[in-house]
């Protein structure tokens, strides 16, 4: 995979959840990817062409940009990948949604948007796409990411943000989080649906899986990464992946089509 690796700055630490990634990929122009729930906000600025995303539940539809957000979702997406897929894909946490698009992460539960119409001017991707290779595409992506960050006037509260943290946790209890912060449980249900998108026991669901594929991609067996992440055992595990990723296990682990969150060099660069 032609593309590059760029680690996260120290003035966007809290703010991206992983490396920002550069891809370019041949594909079978018939090639559908599936792409996986995550616990950050999916970003891609696409070069070669516009990325062409919808939702496994309605095959039929998609939806076509430049320059796309994902937010949160418990279903699995479809990327029509049209024989070439080459672009920059960046994970926000929530705190980095609201500093570099203003709003809640909350806003885009389960639906994706092109950047324009969370007010990024088109003239963003067009610099940084017309650059010629990928180290000044990062720089160019970097410098407008840090000039965001620099004019932040929205925060996840406090709360809020601890409350994410919490449920990112390996055995997070929804009872033990709201206690935590100091809510009811109906009062942590609600704040984070509005401010993430999802309750609090999807959020730590979508985090525990994605923390069990991560392991079982890297190699651990299926049932060994069960019992590891708290599964009932490993058919409760092969249900979750079916049910989050639209494939079962063997044919996701099966698909050439590479996830960008999974890149050794993506790991080597956190």
């Amino acid at each position: 995979m032609a593309g590059g690796v760029r680690p996260v700055h120290p003035g966007l630490r809290g703010l991206l959840a992983g490396p920002m990634v550069g891809y370019d990929l041949i594909t079978d122009p018939r090639a559908v990817h599936f792409g996986v729930p995550s616990p950050g906000a999916t970003v891609i600025l696409a070069f070669a062409e516009p990325i062409d995303v919808g939702w496994a539940h309605d095959p039929g539809r998609s939806e076509q940009n430049w320059f796309m957000v994902a937010g949160l979702h418990t279903r699995p997406s479809l990327v029509h990948t049209h024989g070439r897929q080459c672009g920059i894909q960046l994970s926000l946490t929530p705190q980095g949604f609201r500093s570099f698009f203003g709003t809640p992460l909350g806003a885009l539960a389960n639906d994706l948007t092109g950047a324009a119409e969370l007010g990024v001017p088109t003239a963003v991707h067009d610099r940084i796409a017309g650059a010629t290779d990928w180290e000044t595409r990062f720089d160019l992506l970097e410098a407008q990411l840090l000039s965001r960050a620099g004019d932040r006037v929205s925060t996840v509260p406090a709360e809020l943000d601890h409350a994410w943290h919490l449920l990112g946790r390996p055995g997070a209890r929804i009872e033990a989080v709201a206690a935590e912060v100091g809510w009811s449980r109906r009062q942590l249900q609600n704040r984070c649906r509005q401010e993430f998108g999802l309750p609090p026991k999807q959020l730590a669901r979508v985090a525990r899986f994605d923390r069990a594929r991560g392991a079982v991609r890297a190699g651990l067996a299926l049932a060994e990464a069960a019992y590891r992440f708290g599964f009932s055992d490993q058919a409760h595990l092969s249900r979750e992946w079916s049910e989050l990723c639209g494939l079962s296990p063997r044919r996701s682990l099966a698909d050439d089509f590479p996830i960008l969150q999974d890149d050794p060099r993506t790991r080597e660069a956190r």
